[in-house]
């Protein structure tokens, strides 16, 4: 059975996900509903710490039980690609989001310093498209243990 349809499908499934958070961000940012003081920054990164090791702790909880019958089924059938990159892609962004405001907090560089609003706002955007991406990966698991 060819299964190549499916990931393409896949993957632009992820794309469109993330152009359709992107916008998200842009509107929930242009109209300033989300109110960022210089308390966020250390809660930010906490929380992006958290998500972080949440979706390190799943992927390794995922890659220990490879040995069992139904989970590498779902596995050769393509099952948990969804899965997988999903929390990749989380990963990336919480971790992008971590190391921007880490130098923005703790770092004295001049085009950081002159384009604050700006760091503040790709560290929101980072920060809630890993969010959107940590629920799917939470959804997709959830639907592939319920086929086991």
């Amino acid at each position: 059975m060819n299964n190549k349809p499916k990931i393409i499908r896949y993957y632009w499934q992820n794309i469109v996900l993330l152009i359709i958070s992107f916008i998200f961000v842009f509107v929930v940012l242009k109209n300033n509903l989300i109110q960022y003081s210089s308390s966020s920054k250390l809660n930010l990164i906490n929380f992006n710490a958290i998500i972080s090791g949440f979706l390190f702790t799943a992927t390794s909880i995922l890659i220990s039980t490879f040995s069992n019958q139904k989970i590498n089924r779902l596995k050769e059938h393509h099952y948990l690609n969804k899965y997988f990159a999903a929390i990749v892609i989380s990963l990336i962004f919480s971790i992008l989001s971590i190391i921007i405001n880490f130098f923005t907090l703790y770092f004295d560089f001049s085009f950081m310093k002159n384009n604050s609003d700006l760091n503040e706002k790709l560290i929101i955007l980072l920060t809630i498209v890993s969010i959107i991406f940590f629920t799917q990966s939470l959804y997709f698991i959830i639907r592939n243990l319920k086929r086991l």
